[in-house]
Formats: C-alpha cells, sequence, structure tokens
C-alpha cells in the first residue's frame, strides 16, 4: 500500500475518526528529532516563515493561490481535497 493509497483511505473516513490517526502522526514527528523542545520548534517555524516573507517581499520567491495548489492536489491524488478545488476556502 502506498502512501497515496492510506491518504486516499483516511480522506474517506469521517473527520471525526480521522481526528485520532492524524494526531498521532503529529505527534510521532516529534519523536523525530530528540531533544527539540516545543519552544525550539515553534522557533524554527517562525524563523522559516520569516525567510519566506523576506524572499516573497524581495521578489526571490513568489506565491500560488490556494484555487491553484488545491487543484494540483486533486489532480495528484485524484479527489477533492475541498468540496469544491478549484475554488479558494472562505478563511
Amino acid at each position: 500500500m502506498t502512501h497515496q493509497d492510506i491518504f486516499r483511505k483516511a480522506l474517506s473516513m469521517p473527520s471525526a475518526e480521522r481526528a485520532g490517526p492524524a494526531q498521532a502522526l503529529l505527534n510521532s514527528l516529534d519523536d523525530t528529532e530528540p531533544g527539540m523542545s516545543e519552544h525550539a520548534v515553534e522557533r524554527a517555524w517562525g524563523e522559516l516563515a520569516e525567510r519566506r516573507l523576506c524572499a516573497v517581499e524581495s521578489g526571490a520567491a513568489s506565491t500560488i493561490p490556494a484555487n491553484q495548489v488545491m487543484r494540483t492536489l486533486h489532480e495528484r491524488i485524484g479527489q477533492s481535497v475541498w468540496d469544491n478545488p478549484t475554488e479558494s476556502r472562505p478563511g
């Protein structure tokens, strides 16, 4: 079974049933970096976000509209990520 098969199967589950496995997967990521505190992880994400923002503001990088990202995901996994992958989900 590929990761795409697992992803499709998980997406077919009701959201309440997906929450537990999703949280377990997220928690398992914490185990991959022993010794990294939650604060260190938060700081690393903040630094990454700052670098990416600077890259966009300087023109070194560009953004991709959410509807385009969702459409691409839809094409790759063969099912809708949102109700309608061609429209942006309201924030």
